[in-house]
């Protein structure tokens, strides 16, 4: 079962003064099939969609180390040789020593990732160098010596791509992709992210990183750029002002979106959550495993699309569309659909499976912008059925068990009011009988003194006595007369 990693990063310490004063140089490998081009675009690995590597090679020696890339974080890290609690993790592991060019200045720093892995370790600096030799000759990064409750796939640590470098303030504000700008290494300061679908099974080098421009054959041919705010310094968050899932408006108000490319999935506030696991248990059977973070069942109907609503620096409303076969996963040995979401205390976060959809473009200068334009990259194909599940979602579950006990509460009440009406009824009748039977007594007396009358006929109450010729006959009429 494959598990999202949500990877924000919290730092706790700040590097010394000493260590912030180094300078960046850049080397310039050159190779006769490359000439003197400026780096552009680098492959990346796309290990089962689930984690996108790119391999640097670090130190002299050149250890190859493959490191997901990560715009939710901001620090390059990879774990040592020794490393305590990293068995059966991190395969590539690296032995910092002065020979190699690693220095160590002994300011310990540890990490918290969302998906529970905790490391820690002094920060350092050492060469890492691109597939095109273009070298760092200084980057800064964590030496991790020690881990707990780490979850990880094939990588050998994290090169993050986030908005700032912690390890290097002091008003420089620099990250790697800072330092290949201004050291002219790339034309523009900003970098791009297309994500290919290799599906659940496979794994591919079609996934790029470009630096500094945009390779716009990684769009789709009707792409439309659009460029939206940052709504944050520290990282990569744009704002949604609604989001939907399916005709259900999940959020009206504006939300941060983290678009985030060291998440697999995505990640909801838990209002938002609470939200799609009633629509999902409701209309589609799927309830949430807590355990596994996310929707499993049958794959049947065809599951709703989040529709998230935002505005680009043109005030110009952007509607940006995931639909399941982006964001679902399908076993088709078996037809079951996985639909991975996690729980966010405040923030959307948008993964890999929203970055396949839509190429980013992260812009650091001279503002902080996040481009979005739709990628050539197809969506998984699942044979979900057309039509829709019958609409049950204003009939949850409580409301299946507590409308037909009203129901029955309500229809004994109307019988017994009923019943208690006509019980009262009769008692009235006969009690206005027993008091109408000596005024009866006396008229039929009065007959039998005078049987030559033709007729008496008596009126009272509800019912009406004739007698004639001896003969006595009774029929109802609502009056209070009497005739003679």
């Amino acid at each position: 079962m494959i598990k999202p990693q949500l990877l924000i990063i919290i730092t706790s310490l700040i590097l010394a003064t000493s260590l912030a004063q180094l300078s960046f140089p850049i080397t310039k490998v050159q190779r006769k099939q490359e000439g003197s081009r400026f780096l552009q675009s680098l492959s990346v690995v796309n290990q089962y969609n689930n984690v996108y590597m790119l391999t640097i090679l670090v130190g002299k020696s050149q250890t190859q180390m493959n490191v997901q890339l990560d715009t939710g974080s901001y620090v390059l890290w990879f774990a040592s040789q020794s490393c305590s609690g990293c068995e059966g993790h991190y395969p590539n592991r690296y032995n910092c020593k002065a020979s190699d060019g690693c220095v160590l200045s002994g300011t310990a720093d540890e990490q918290a990732f969302g998906d529970g892995t905790d490391i820690s370790g002094t920060i350092g600096q050492v060469p890492v160098q691109f597939a095109d030799g273009t070298k760092i000759n200084n980057q800064y990064f964590l030496y991790v010596t020690t881990g707990k409750d780490i979850v990880s796939g094939q990588e050998d640590g994290i090169f993050g791509l986030g908005t700032i470098d912690v390890y290097n303030q002091n008003g420089k504000y620099q990250n790697w992709v800072n330092i290949l700008y201004n050291n002219k290494v790339i034309s523009a300061n900003q970098f791009s992210l297309y994500l290919d679908n290799a599906g659940n099974n496979q794994q591919t080098t079609n996934s790029k990183l470009m630096l500094g421009s945009l390779d716009k054959q990684y769009l789709a041919s009707n792409a439309t750029i659009n460029t939206i705010p940052v709504t944050a310094q520290d990282q990569w968050t744009i704002s949604a002002s609604k989001v939907s899932f399916g005709d259900k408006v999940l959020s009206s108000s504006a939300v941060n979106v983290l678009i985030d490319s060291g998440t697999s999935f995505m990640a909801l506030p838990k209002s938002i959550l609470s939200s799609v696991k009633s629509i999902m248990s409701d209309q589609y059977q799927m309830t949430y495993d807590s355990n596994n973070g996310g929707f499993f069942g049958p794959c049947k109907y065809r599951l709703p699309t989040f529709s998230f609503y935002m505005t680009d620096i043109n005030n110009n409303q952007v509607i940006y569309t995931l639909e399941p076969e982006f964001y679902s996963l399908y076993d088709s040995t078996q037809n079951q659909c996985a639909f991975i979401v996690s729980e966010e205390k405040d923030l959307i976060i948008l993964g890999d499976v929203f970055i396949m959809k839509y190429l980013p473009t992260f812009q650091y200068s001279p503002y902080l912008f996040i481009s979005l334009a739709q990628s050539i990259t197809q969506p998984n194909s699942i044979p979900f059925l057309p039509s829709p599940p019958p609409n049950n979602t204003s009939f949850p579950l409580w409301a299946k068990i507590v409308i037909p006990v009203v129901g029955c509460i309500i229809i004994a009440a109307v019988i017994f009011y009923f019943y208690s009406r006509s019980k009262n009824r009769r008692l009235a009748k006969q009690q206005q009988q027993q008091q109408q039977q000596p005024q009866f007594q006396q008229q039929q007396y009065q007959y039998q003194q005078n049987p030559q009358n033709p007729a008496f006929i008596v009126q009272t109450g509800q019912y009406q006595q004739n007698m004639y010729q001896g003969q006595q006959y009774q029929q109802g009429y609502q009056a209070q007369q009497y005739y003679k």
